[in-house]
């Protein structure tokens, strides 16, 4: 069988996803959540920088953009 959904969700996720949308910043991309998320992935992958996009058809945009 072939899964089309592999989420493992557990309760740090839910409590994480919880806070930040309590946060006054939340539709700013200044609040720090950002950041740290692209620093921590880049360091994860093991590049200098990581961008995140708000959807996969802004990244593949953006990837494609001359």
């Amino acid at each position: 069988m072939i899964h089309d959904n592999w989420n493992d969700i557990n309760g740090d996720d839910i409590k994480n996803v919880s806070e930040y949308m309590r946060n006054e910043s939340l539709a700013c991309i200044d609040g720090g959540v950002l950041k740290k998320f692209e620093d921590d992935f880049a360091c994860y992958i093991g590049t200098k920088y990581a961008v995140a996009y708000s959807s996969g058809t802004a990244a593949i945009y953006a990837a494609v953009r001359p």
